[in-house]
């Protein structure tokens, strides 16, 4: 029996808010597992909402999905939270969530900063990112060649950063070109780690039809499609 291990954030995870539904019989990885039941494959899923590429800088995740799980194929979808402009940074969010900052001073500078997003984005949609994009590809590439240190063999399956792309960009200034360049991160990572970048996606996924109302969160017809092609690629 091989294993597929799949480290993501929310966006293979369910999602119920408003008109936004998608249960977990409905995610990619549930209906991946479905698919491949019977071609002597098992899924293990890692899901974190939030999740960053800082976390694969822990020793817990490398254990839980790859020793624990000695995958044949490991499955990558990460980056949306490490690109995405922000008008507070991880250490500012941090800070203003201590105890020891009153909650109206929080709402204070929360929506103060929210009042002037466009005028804060303007002097630059790095500033504020959670992961800068050095230490998105070190901790990417670092990863990487732990776990093909650690199974030489393995096949790894690198996934785009996603969205809606216009609609982000006109929801936070410099949304694309982020994206654009962490993916052209993760694509130079691909070529000189010999993976595999489902680079397509970023076309073939470029719809509004896929996404839920952020832009970003795949719907259940998003889902469906991304399993799709991940199924193929593993075939």
């Amino acid at each position: 029996m091989k294993t597929i291990s799949i480290i993501t954030d929310s966006l293979a995870m369910p999602r119920v808010e408003g008109k936004d539904v998608v249960y977990i019989h409905e995610t990619w990885p549930k209906l991946l597992a479905q698919k491949i039941d019977n071609k002597n494959f098992t899924v293990a899923e890692f899901t974190e909402r939030a999740r960053d590429t800082e976390s694969l800088n822990t020793e817990q995740i490398f254990v839980e999905t790859i020793k624990f799980s000695n995958p044949a194929i490991l499955i990558l979808q990460i980056g949306i939270v490490d690109c995405a402009p922000r008008i507070i940074s991880k250490f500012e969010n941090k800070l203003l969530n201590k105890p020891f900052v009153p909650n109206k001073l929080r709402r204070i500078i929360i929506n103060t900063r929210k009042k002037n997003r466009n005028k804060i984005l303007k002097k630059g949609s790095l500033k504020k990112v959670y992961v800068k994009p050095a230490d998105f590809s070190r901790n990417m590439e670092g990863f990487i060649d732990k776990v093909k240190e650690c199974i030489p063999n393995i096949k790894i399956i690198l996934i785009p950063i996603l969205g809606d792309y216009l609609f982000l960009e006109e929801k936070s200034l410099g949304y694309l070109q982020n994206i654009n360049l962490y993916n052209q991160i993760i694509k130079e990572i691909s070529e000189k780690k010999s993976c595999t970048y489902m680079i397509h996606l970023t076309e073939l996924m470029n719809n509004n039809l896929f996404y839920s109302s952020d832009g970003y969160h795949l719907n259940a017809a998003g889902h469906e499609k991304i399993y799709h092609d991940i199924y193929n690629q593993i075939l």
